[in-house]
């Protein structure tokens, strides 16, 4: 029984698809990290809160309805090593932690279209172990009107290597008149291969 919030990481699944029935709220840390196969998750506009390592280590994993949800939090390395190409929040969204979707090596986009007070954590988006095979991947970043936590960091998006030099390339696409990440981000000393540009993000991109 899922809604009981057993952790599942004591026996090895099969199935592609993991659905979670309405009013399920929170998937627990480390819920289903056994499971090893799963491709995708249909989950309920009941969710608020998913906890740390909740699905670390499901490299299968390549489809999740975040955006349906009413979800304010994502625990650290919940999603680590995961397959998403694209990544849509809902404007309930608070906090991303540490290393949420770190080591994603096809994401291509993520889609913020409204968020207030937004935390990012470190490496959240980032490559992990600095690997060449995440050098050349540019990764679209769109926030639509959003205001950031002034904790929030751009190295949401650098390597996992506090020495390296070479950034996960990655363009920031934002609304100038709703949001000034610029100004809204933390900046750290080295901000190499993160690029910035202004869109109508509503008109352009459809979020």
């Amino acid at each position: 029984n899922m809604a009981s919030g057993t952790a599942l990481d004591s026996k090895k699944a099969t199935f592609g698809k993991m659905v979670f029935g309405f009013g399920f709220t929170q998937i627990p840390a480390s819920f289903g990290k056994a499971y090893t196969s799963l491709e995708e998750l249909k989950l309920p506009y009941t969710l608020t809160t998913i906890g740390g390592s909740a699905f670390d280590g499901v490299s299968t994993m390549v489809k999740a309805n975040f955006e349906d949800t009413k979800i304010t939090s994502i625990g650290s390395a919940a999603f680590r090593n995961s397959k998403f190409k694209e990544l849509r929040f809902p404007e309930t969204i608070a906090t991303i932690s540490m290393k949420a979707f770190i080591n994603n090596n096809v994401l291509e986009c993520v889609y913020f279209p409204k968020a207030s007070n937004l935390f990012l954590g470190s490496l959240v988006f980032a490559r992990e172990n600095d690997t060449s095979s995440y050098v050349d991947k540019n990764v679209k970043v769109i926030f639509g009107d959003v205001t950031f936590s002034p904790s929030t960091k751009v190295d949401t998006f650098a390597p996992d290597d506090a020495t390296s030099t070479n950034w996960r390339k990655t363009t920031i696409i934002y609304d100038s008149s709703k949001t000034k990440i610029d100004k809204d981000f933390n900046q750290t000393t080295n901000v190499a291969n993160v690029y910035y540009e202004v869109s109508d993000t509503d008109k352009d991109n459809n979020i």
